[in-house]
């Protein structure tokens, strides 16, 4: 089967105080308004209207050099920003920082990790308590495939809030990523205590316990995400490719069509469910199947391929 990558959680940055703000009317204005834009997916306007509110809220006069100076310091050691960027910023003002650190999001839900990750570090060297932005670099890291980064930075939240569901989940997730199921398992675990009504926490326990070999008790915890909610795509993909390694085949085939209606975007259902096609001698669904996939995601060209060639020399071998 097509590895399958977990769900992400990423957290909206809110600032804490409005009072604490130095930034005019226009540029609280262009926030709210970007904030809504991105929690529609409006995806391109929202960092439109962030940087707006990034040139607004950072160019007021007043202590500009020394400000430049460390943040620039600051940048070039995470290597987020060359000297343009931080000769635009003349003082410090939390709006900023919580401006920079939702235009990531932005970012990262349009694909553009490196945007997003650049904009974590900017917004991070403003105002480095933020413990949400640490929880997002750590998911932008994860999904670059930067583990050891992504676990400093879900280590850094855990050891600030040692009871941050969502940082335990992303831990637990990036853990089963490095093969290290029974931390993984722990984590994952006990992000479901802390909140048991998230249904996505269900599933990624139960993919950590499908890799590590766990398949009843992954199937009880895919079974629990998808009775908590039946339109989460992601718990029936992984339960398919469950029945999968139990060889059931009608089962595994019937989940990737459940997760294909209700998100006919996640290109790994359609791999797996070609697979289970190829594998019953559907050879014509299966290319369909194929073709979809790497539409929707290109990048898997070269694992589906090696798949392919497996089940073709079984095939040819029987």
């Amino acid at each position: 089967m097509l590895i399958h990558r977990a769900a992400s959680i990423l957290i909206l940055i809110c600032l804490a105080s409005v009072a604490t703000a130095q930034s005019n009317g226009e540029a609280w204005d262009r926030y709210n308004r970007a904030r809504e834009r991105l929690h529609k997916g409006d995806l391109e306007r929202a960092i439109v209207d962030f940087t707006r509110v990034i040139e607004l809220s950072s160019r007021a006069p007043g202590g500009g050099r020394q400000v430049r100076q460390d943040l620039r310091a600051g940048f070039n050691s995470n290597a987020a920003a060359d000297e343009a960027e931080t000769d635009r910023i003349m003082f410090i003002d939390p709006l900023t920082a919580a401006a920079y650190g939702n235009r990531a999001l932005a970012y990262f839900r349009k694909g553009d990790l490196d945007a997003a990750l650049a904009d974590c570090n900017r917004s991070l060297i403003i105002n480095p308590g933020q413990i949400e932005v640490y929880n997002n670099r750590g998911v932008i890291r994860w999904a670059k495939e930067d583990f050891d980064g992504a676990l400093n930075d879900f280590n850094y939240v855990l050891a600030k809030k040692p009871d941050d569901a969502k940082a335990l989940d992303n831990r637990g997730n990036v853990l089963v990523n490095r093969g290290e199921f029974k931390s993984a398992i722990a984590d994952l675990s006990r992000a479901i205590e802390l909140e048991p009504q998230h249904a996505e926490f269900y599933n990624d326990r139960g993919e950590a316990r499908r890799r590590s070999g766990d398949v009843d008790g992954s199937l009880a915890d895919f079974a629990r995400a998808i009775e908590m909610n039946p339109r989460l795509a992601n718990a029936y993909l992984n339960r398919g490719m469950t029945w999968n390694d139990k060889k059931d085949l009608d089962r595994a085939m019937a989940d990737f069509t459940e997760a294909i209606k209700l998100d006919p975007g996640v290109a790994l259902a359609y791999g797996n469910r070609g697979l289970v096609h190829l594998r019953q001698g559907r050879d014509a669904a299966a290319q369909a199947d194929f073709a979809e996939c790497l539409r929707l995601e290109p990048g898997l060209s070269d694992r589906l391929e090696q798949l392919i060639k497996r089940e073709k020399a079984r095939r040819a071998s029987q």
